[in-house]
């Protein structure tokens, strides 16, 4: 990273008019901003800075499912103890009683969620250098049709007309696809 000085950035912005600049970490560069950001802080509006959660990848909502049934959207519900189930979007949420319906209808069987499956085992190379197991956790997992179906939910793009993919997921998907080629892999 190069750090410019204020002659090289006076130079820069005279070159690029439509360029804008913003001080390291998001914060606003003018004290007047940051005068408004500490007046919402303190009045409660706003977060401390320390108090911040980093957004979520695809600025999606978790879920929190309780045993009594409560369910929670953004956060957990204060006092109602540990949550029996999380989601990691509302949509995951909205897939999961879709599919338990399907079970709950016979269409499908065996109905799992978050099953870690196997893509290549711990091992020992050369040099006896050792290397971790390769898992993937299949959001869902169930048996339709006695052929072994593989969900995993993502955001789409109506844009481009495809899901969201991490370069680490999809090439995830591709071994899990090589690796089981009678299962059926699908993005939701």
């Amino acid at each position: 990273m190069h750090n410019l000085t204020e002659q090289e950035l006076a130079e820069l912005l005279k070159r690029n008019p439509k360029l804008r600049v913003r001080q390291m970490g998001g914060a606003p560069a003018d004290a007047a901003a940051r005068e408004r950001n500490l007046a919402r802080q303190i009045a409660g509006q706003m977060p401390p800075k320390q108090a911040r959660l980093k957004p979520n990848k695809y600025r999606n909502t978790k879920v929190y499912v309780y045993a009594d049934g409560a369910v929670a959207k953004g956060e957990q519900l204060p006092g109602a103890g540990k949550p029996e189930m999380v989601f990691d979007s509302i949509k995951e949420f909205e897939h999961w009683n879709a599919l338990q319906t399907l079970a709950r209808a016979g269409v499908i069987q065996d109905l799992q969620r978050q099953v870690p499956i196997l893509i290549a085992p711990a091992a020992t190379v050369y040099g006896g250098e050792k290397i971790r197991k390769i898992e993937y956790k299949a959001d869902f997992v169930y048996v339709k049709d006695g052929v072994t179906v593989i969900e995993d939910v993502k955001p789409f793009d109506k844009k481009s007309g495809k899901h969201l993919l991490t370069k680490d997921f999809a090439l995830k998907w591709k071994l899990l696809k090589a690796k089981y080629p009678a299962w059926i892999f699908q993005l939701v």
